[in-house]
């Protein structure tokens, strides 16, 4: 069935052109396959299509995009409206509704201030920014106070939707987080050393271990578009002298809950009083569930970032701070400086980027980083070939992981492209995964 809805997805695309003669539309199709044995990943194919179509008015601007999917996506399923939106232009001034994508910071991967709209992980670099990032319902006021200031502000309302395919990959930061610092706990007790291990380590790890995930669902079960639940915010940005300086602010919604986790376990794996009295009225009680509640809450995230460029080189940098994060037994404040430097050479082209968190609760620092080669196009037999590589880094408490993700892309004519990927973990050889996207562009 899932193989039918693709081929259907394809017969279109080669129709769109046709169905959508006037205006300034563009189509895309890619159709992805997933071979390898990434634990828990769907390796069936998947088929995207895309139909981007927008108009001008006097004053007025309007974008229109169709999304079809034959394969289960955390934002959207089956058919759904990619991008609509509507722009009421008052001299430099705009405003905008819909649903669309918009950028906030300047880092191309890691960035941490562009928290509007998530990346969509399997096309996390394609060029169409509608495909690259979920479009999001939201207001954007635009203002130009003067020639080289800019002014937004942004109204989101919580889209359940949104909000589970971001948190599931949020939740990677806080699955490293949180048993890095109960691992950190160096226990002289065994009982304890056990009750770590086996009960609050596995209730961390993969966004909130299966055993615990129902429990956490029964607590925790957000409305679809919630107005209470919105997000509010500004960012302001100064551009001149081939320079980008930008500052935000933004009061939201936690992405991920705070999981609260029975209080004696915590004080015996902590051994923060005595270890056998803190067993004792853990068995006492009624309820020995691992789970006692789980509880939503809001943050307030402030940014700085700034972006110029010299000679062949662009250089790129962002700061953040959120007062707010779940931790193991409470919150905890979030701090990340970023940075990144591209270089735009003769044959390649090179996007270097690292981001350090530090969490202030327990002092603990994550690091990761990002490094994109690409060898300049050249054409074989008229057929225009790109390769690049990936190298992703990740590091904290003394842990570190690698992966690769070499890619070869070959483009005919703009239009028919056809990408070879390889994911590899040499730690880990049961997260490898090999791609393979057939894309169609009108």
């Amino acid at each position: 069935m899932r193989l039918f809805r693709i081929f259907l997805l394809f017969a279109l695309s080669l129709q769109a052109s046709s169905l959508f003669e006037k205006g300034n539309t563009a189509t895309t199709f890619l159709f992805r396959t997933d071979f390898g044995s990434m634990k828990g990943a769907d390796t069936l194919p998947a088929g995207l299509l895309l139909i981007d179509t927008s108009a001008d008015l006097p004053e007025w601007h309007f974008d229109l995009s169709l999304l079809m999917q034959g394969q289960k996506d955390f934002s959207d399923t089956g058919v759904s409206f990619n991008r609509l939106s509507a722009t009421r232009y008052f001299g430099d001034n705009e405003v905008k509704i819909g649903k669309f994508v918009t950028q906030v910071g300047v880092l191309d991967y890691l960035s941490v201030s562009n928290i509007l709209n998530t990346v969509r992980l399997p096309f996390f670099d394609d060029p169409d920014p509608q495909i690259r990032r979920i479009p999001q319902w939201m207001a954007k006021v635009e203002l130009l106070p003067k020639e080289d200031v800019r002014l937004r502000l942004f109204a989101e309302p919580f889209d359940r939707r949104y909000h589970d395919y971001t948190s599931t990959y949020l939740s990677l930061a806080l699955d490293r987080l949180l048993p890095a610092y109960l691992q950190s706990q160096h226990l002289n007790n065994p009982m304890l050393e056990e009750i770590k291990k086996e009960i609050l380590l596995p209730a961390y790890r993969n966004a909130v271990a299966p055993a615990v995930k129902k429990q956490v669902n029964d607590y925790y079960n957000p409305e679809d578009l919630s107005i209470d639940k919105a997000m509010a915010g500004f960012d302001l940005t100064y551009q001149g002298f081939d320079t980008t300086l930008g500052l935000s602010w933004f009061n939201k919604y936690s992405e991920i809950p705070y999981v609260k986790i029975d209080a004696r376990l915590l004080d015996m794996a902590l051994e923060r009083e005595d270890p056998a009295r803190a067993l004792q009225e853990y068995l006492e009680q009624n309820d020995l569930s691992l789970v006692k509640g789980v509880d939503g809450f809001r943050y307030n995230q402030v940014s700085l970032y700034g972006e110029t460029s010299f000679s062949r080189f662009g250089l790129r940098a962002e700061a953040t701070y959120r007062d707010r994060f779940p931790f193991v037994d409470g919150y905890t404040a979030l701090s990340t400086v970023g940075m990144g430097i591209d270089d735009n050479g003769e044959h390649f082209y090179n996007d270097l980027e690292a981001q350090v968190l530090y969490s202030h609760k327990d002092r603990h620092t994550l690091f990761a980083a990002i490094w994109d080669c690409r060898y300049r196009p050249f054409f074989l037999h008229g057929v225009e070939v790109t390769a690049e590589n990936y190298t992703m880094l990740g590091a904290v408490e003394g842990e570190q992981q690698f992966s690769f993700l070499p890619t070869v892309t070959l483009t005919y004519q703009s239009r028919l492209s056809l990408q070879l990927r390889y994911l590899l973990y040499p730690d880990d050889h049961d997260l490898n995964i090999f791609s393979t996207t057939l894309g169609v562009r009108f």
